[in-house]
């Protein structure tokens, strides 16, 4: 327990700054600020206060590499290890909680209709496709079957989930998560219905973020293998948005 405390702080902070400093670099906001390093600190505490803290912390380090290094692929000039890592990060998500499959089979679709040409087709392709393999190639390594391997990962997400969430949703956790659900639907509504001088940039990383909260909350309401893990990637994802709320 001292080590996974001491590990989550470490991690804690980490995923704060990182995703935080995101949303500066990119000029996400109309006004210049750096509250999302408050409001990501504050929903993230919320949501990985569980006894199961350190699976959900590994599966919001993932989403957090994963979307703060996507955010920098709409920047003017597009670096392509950018991308890359970041499908690296998102491809390696099933690999800790299968709830993330449809996200992952999704998300990387609509971000090539945005900006899609031959080089960053090839780059998504490939770093969803890594993790997968080289955990399969392992599991043949040591006398596995490597398809089987492969659709443990992939087809399994209709199985119940190893977190349980009538364990995690407890009514204070409810009432948590209905007053940032309700944060969120305001900020949305706000972003939609005001005009706000953002830069083109910016508005393709608050599609994405948009679309892919979408994604997240009919994956928590329709797979069954749904997990605490998709409420945490939610809640990271509200921290990046609500900043625009509170201006």
């Amino acid at each position: 327990p001292a080590l996974s405390a001491l590990l989550l702080g470490l991690l804690y902070i980490y995923m704060v700054v990182v995703l935080s400093r995101s949303t500066v670099r990119v000029a996400m906001y109309p006004v210049t600020t750096l509250s999302a390093f408050g409001v990501t600190s504050v929903l993230l505490f919320g949501a990985l206060s569980s006894a199961s803290y350190l699976p959900l912390a590994v599966c919001a380090l993932f989403v957090v590499e994963a979307f703060s290094r996507l955010m920098h692929c709409f920047r003017p000039s597009l670096q392509a290890h950018y991308l890359f890592s970041a499908m690296v990060a998102l491809g390696a998500l099933p690999l800790f909680d299968k709830s993330f499959v449809a996200l992952v089979v999704i998300l990387p679709i609509f971000v090539l209709i945005i900006r899609a040409t031959l080089r960053e087709t090839v780059l998504t392709i490939l770093g969803l496709l890594i993790p997968t393999f080289i955990y399969c190639y392992v599991v043949w390594l040591l006398g596995g079957d490597f398809g089987d391997s492969f659709m443990a990962v992939w087809c399994e997400n209709f199985v119940s989930s190893h977190l349980s969430l009538a364990e995690y949703l407890t009514i204070p956790r409810l009432v948590y998560l209905g007053v940032v659900m309700f944060m969120q639907l305001l900020t949305s509504v706000l972003y939609f219905a005001t005009p706000l001088s953002l830069g083109t940039g910016a508005r393709e990383v608050w599609r994405v973020l948009q679309f892919a909260m979408v994604v997240l909350l009919v994956s928590l309401l329709a797979v069954p293998a749904a997990s605490p893990a998709l409420v945490v990637a939610m809640t990271l994802l509200s921290a990046t948005m609500i900043p625009l709320l509170l201006q």
